[in-house]
């Protein structure tokens, strides 16, 4: 492969990127390319860039002429994990009919699993559980497919994960849970699935900061007042020794009044 010239391996992998299967088919032919040739700068083949675009006639053609369909460029992407990423199903399947594997990780750690979730591509996600996804895997951070669709507010994707057994309270490498990531970032209706399966409320970070604490931190009111509200124990303290209501009058004092009404005691600390 390294004898191909690299004009002309850029060319034949802008064509299958850009879907011009003619052009694809006519380098292959008059041999001027191995088909897994990669180009210089991100080492992509014509598959990834193929399956990454959406072109799934330039992957039929690649996969049966018998290129590697689990190669990878120079961020460990795959084919699926390009196509995942990007909500490309028909190609997904066509990778998984054809036996790619479905677990492999790039540089960051991520699979084709994760980033479906991560992007909110549901439909991309059963598919890739279906065929045997590991639904546990963490990237080099420690998320997973489940922490990272908590933490976009992707619901439903939350549902299926918790539905084949993901566990709910699982941490990323500086401590967090979906929970708490969710509630810092405003996912209320997340946050509201996560309450109803039972999580716990009270998981501290690495920072020692609570779902609760997070969210008044980043002054996702209606967040506060849903967890105060399902009980969590507003009274604990970060590694600054501030709770949530301390973070909260200091960011935004002018909405403690929206919180004193969830419980009475709660006003006794607002003072």
């Amino acid at each position: 492969m390294s004898s191909f010239d690299q004009t002309v391996i850029a060319d034949f992998i802008e064509a299958a990127q850009n879907g011009v299967i003619e052009k694809v088919i006519q380098f292959v032919d008059e041999e001027k390319v191995h088909i897994d040739s990669k180009e210089s700068r991100n080492k992509n083949t014509a598959l990834i860039s193929a399956a990454g675009s959406g072109h799934k006639d330039v992957c039929e053609f690649l996969v049966y002429l018998g290129c590697n369909v689990d190669i990878q460029n120079s961020d460990g992407t795959t084919a699926l994990i390009a196509a995942a990423q990007e909500g490309h199903k028909d190609i997904c399947q066509l990778l998984i009919t054809h036996e790619c594997k479905v677990d492999i990780q790039d540089n960051d750690g991520d699979t084709s699993l994760i980033l479906a979730a991560k992007y909110g591509k549901k439909d991309i996600c059963e598919l890739l559980i279906s065929s045997g996804c590991n639904i546990h895997t963490k990237t080099n951070s420690g998320y997973t497919a489940f922490i990272w669709a908590a933490l976009k507010g992707h619901r439903e994707i939350c549902e299926l994960l918790i539905s084949r057994g993901c566990n709910i309270h699982i941490r990323t490498n500086d401590g967090n849970t979906a929970l708490v990531l969710a509630a810092g970032n405003g996912r209320k209706d997340v946050c509201g699935l996560l309450i109803s399966r039972g999580c716990n409320l009270d998981l501290q970070d690495n920072d020692g900061w609570t779902a609760l604490i997070k969210a008044a931190y980043y002054c996702h009111i209606q967040v506060v007042i849903s967890l105060i509200q399902a009980g969590c124990n507003y009274s604990l303290k970060d590694k600054q020794g501030k709770c949530a209501m301390d973070w909260l009058k200091e960011k935004q004092p002018d909405r403690v009044k929206e919180v004193q009404v969830t419980r009475p005691l709660l006003i006794l600390s607002l003072r």
